[in-house]
């Protein structure tokens, strides 16, 4: 596999993370419905589900290249989520107050939806300020996806909301090198399959507790059995001759004429089509790198998890710090959020650069110290 096509992948990040942002922002300013396609943008979900494919695909590539043990890729995974993970993570717990205090004080209050949506945030922030040590604690092993409404409420969700989809993640990297192995056995992967299967009805039968999001790996190892069987077959398709167009079109019938809950899986196949068959077509495969391989994509792809987990505080902070001048209309507050997002590129550019990489670069030294030992 070409380097270039993980370049292509880095740019597809740093869309879906624009995706997440913009969505928040819309649902802060009291749109929590759009009509016809503009609906798609509130679809933050969807483009956490292709977080996951993306991560069934990279992880299984890394752990097909790599030659490390367990305790290697584990310590290089663990150094790669956590640090920025806790920054924000301190810095969401600031800013829960000034959430909670736009959502009560807005002036659509009467908006369909607006108070759930009010009630939520209110609940989060009760959760992690009045009950703080537990939740600290799950957050410290990024294990609070797991947890259950019955056992902690808003587990899943305190102190930095976006942080679900990261326990998630991390749930994933804990299990991904036994579920590989696996598909060298057809006894092994037949097993794996149906252990997978009963956690999954156990979670939608509620065996497992109330989940307001689905956090935990019984709900969603269908993506990430989606991003590795992707990256497993991916040599296997590339020796085809299929025109990555007609796929994308085969693509977007498949949402249209069933469903929109297919949208994460018909975005990944026409972006799929093309990663492996887009030399095939000259025109659209220039076009696809253009779009995701030339220089703003990837400086976005890079600082895409930093900006995932920066966006919301900072747009709570500017709109918090606006209606302390105003009241907002909400294309005023659109505005506002937009203009969040933009001063949240830089912020997740010096997370990335102070954060992300001393962490990934420690990583990197402890695991050499490990092979040098192991030598």
């Amino acid at each position: 596999m070409k380097r270039g096509h993980l370049d292509q992948i880095e740019g597809l990040r740093g869309y879906l993370a624009l995706w997440v942002a913009l969505g928040h922002g819309l649902q802060l300013s009291g749109f929590l419905s759009l009509p016809g396609p503009l609906g798609v943008l509130l679809r933050g979900e969807a483009a956490v589900a292709i977080f996951m494919i993306l991560s069934g695909f990279v992880i299984t590539h890394l752990l097909l290249q790599g030659r490390e043990t367990y305790s290697q890729y584990i310590t290089r995974r663990f150094l790669r989520l956590f640090p920025a993970y806790a920054l924000c993570c301190a810095i969401g717990y600031l800013i829960l107050g000034p959430w909670a205090h736009i959502v009560q004080t807005v002036s659509w209050q009467d908006l369909p939806g607006w108070a759930e949506y009010s009630r939520g945030v209110a609940e989060i922030a009760s959760q992690t300020h009045n009950n703080t040590a537990p939740h600290a604690l799950l957050h410290l092993f990024m294990l609070h996806g797991l947890i259950p409404d019955e056992l902690l409420p808003r587990a899943a969700m305190t102190f930095l909301p976006a942080a679900w989809s990261l326990s998630l993640e991390w749930q994933f990297y804990l299990v991904a090198p036994l579920i590989l192995r696996a598909f060298g056995s057809p006894v092994k992967t037949v097993l794996c399959a149906v252990v997978f299967a009963l956690l999954l009805v156990a979670y939608e039968k509620g065996f497992l507790g109330s989940y307001p999001i689905p956090a935990t790996l019984a709900a969603t190892s269908g993506y990430f059995a989606i991003g590795i069987l992707s990256r497993l077959l991916y040599p296997e398709l590339e020796k085809l001759n299929y025109s990555p167009v007609a796929i994308a079109a085969a693509s977007a019938f498949l949402m249209l004429a069933f469903s929109s809950e297919f949208l994460p899986l018909s975005i990944w196949l026409v972006f799929y089509s093309f990663l492996v068959w887009g030399r095939t077509s000259p025109v659209a495969g220039s076009v696809f790198s253009f779009f995701f391989a030339t220089r703003i994509p990837l400086f976005l792809g890079g600082l895409s998890y930093s900006l995932y987990l920066i966006h919301r505080p900072i747009q709570v902070i500017l709109g918090d710090l606006a209606l302390g001048v105003a009241d907002l209309s909400r294309p005023q507050m659109v505005a506002i959020q937009i203009a969040a997002i933009i001063a949240a590129v830089p912020a997740a550019y010096l997370i990335h650069r102070f954060v992300e990489l001393p962490g990934i670069a420690l990583g990197k030294r402890l695991t050499r110290r490990e092979q040098v030992k192991l030598a």
